[in-house]
């Protein structure tokens, strides 16, 4: 199993629900459900702890405060733009008057252009820095993780129980996004991923 596999496994199993349209999944599948997300989350971490690593030492000296000054810049932007876009009459939420936003001062003003001067090296690094970690991060989500198991038949047998052939899952994908799966699709997914044929 590679972390890549890993990622697609924990979400599945991360979309199992304890009930499911008024039936409990037996205690025993949920405990095999649940160990296994454990180990496949303390692999993740391992992962990601591998990854902020990586990204420490891809930056170049001074990122950090480079950023953070392309962040003042745009922060004050957005502050003249909330100056200037305020209308007389405008109302918040609850029908109140909103007062018109502060202006920045000159002094900020002469900062934010100053650091714009330096936004397009910055961009290119930041450019730069993102296609690196990307390829840092798909090599490594290639490797293969050991010790690392599946569901047995068994327990999906009792899932297939469970679930049963008719209605929809809840579904949450790895970016967060719901949607609705039929349970077939779902059992499909998880047979596919995450079970063991081995036993």
């Amino acid at each position: 199993m590679t972390y890549q596999d890993l990622f697609i496994c924990n979400n599945l199993l991360s979309n199992i629900p304890s009930s499911f349209f008024g039936k409990t999944i037996p205690p025993k599948t949920f405990t095999e459900v649940l160990l296994l997300q454990v180990s496949y989350q303390n692999k993740a971490k391992v992962f990601d702890d591998f990854m902020q690593e990586v990204l420490k030492k891809l930056k170049k000296e001074g990122f950090d405060e480079r950023a953070q000054k392309v962040q003042r810049m745009e922060d004050i932007d957005n502050r003249l733009k909330a100056h200037d876009d305020w209308k007389e009459g405008d109302k918040d939420a609850d029908g109140k008057d909103v007062p018109q936003p502060a202006k920045p001062s000159d002094e900020e003003l002469k900062e934010a252009d100053e650091i714009r001067e330096t936004k397009a090296d910055f961009d290119k690094e930041l450019e730069e820095l993102n296609t690196a970690y990307m390829d840092a991060y798909q090599k490594k989500s290639k490797e293969e993780v050991k010790e690392l198991k599946l569901l047995s038949k068994e327990t999906f047998e009792s899932l297939v129980s469970f679930f049963g052939f008719t209605g929809n899952v809840d579904f949450t994908t790895a970016n967060g996004d719901k949607v609705s799966l039929s349970t077939q699709d779902f059992l499909k997914m998880i047979a596919l991923n995450a079970v063991s044929l081995n036993e």
